[in-house]
């Protein structure tokens, strides 16, 4: 924050704490919540437009820690004009002649079953489906898909 001249601010453990109804843990993921109050002085314009009093902000933090998947999975490069949102992040790992931030396209990996005509089958049903349940009235349907 002293970068962008919105001040000095330090944690409050004093006024920080780890929200325990929001933090679990799964077999695959870890979901953290904290409630984190920083305390400082000098506030900036912007920081003062924002909270009512300048000499403490206190935030929500959520990080989720996903389990990466196995060495099969290959992503997609993200390209503007692919009609897909993407997903970003910094690869610190980067050659120095390469974009720091690296944009990939958020995809599911389905694989086709494999069968005596599967290679010349266009609709086929996946391996491992992704099923969804809308609500308890309505049936679980398998998934199907187009593997061009």
């Amino acid at each position: 924050m002293k970068s962008t001249k919105q001040g000095s601010y330090k944690i409050d453990t004093s006024r920080s704490a780890i929200y325990s109804k929001r933090s679990k843990a799964f077999p695959e993921n870890t979901e953290l919540e904290a409630t984190v109050t920083f305390k400082g002085k000098d506030a900036g314009d912007y920081l003062r437009s924002v909270t009512p009093d300048g000499s403490a902000v206190t935030v929500n933090l959520h990080h989720s820690l996903i389990k990466l998947p196995d060495s099969d999975y290959q992503t997609r490069v993200f390209h503007p004009f692919s009609g897909f949102w993407s997903t970003e992040y910094a690869d610190y790992a980067s050659a120095i002649d390469e974009s720091l931030i690296k944009r990939n396209i958020p995809r599911h990996r389905l694989a086709k079953k494999k069968g005596k005509h599967s290679s010349t089958v266009e609709l086929t049903e996946a391996v491992e489906p992704r099923l969804s349940k809308y609500d308890h009235f309505q049936p679980i349907y398998r998934l199907y898909f187009w593997l061009f």
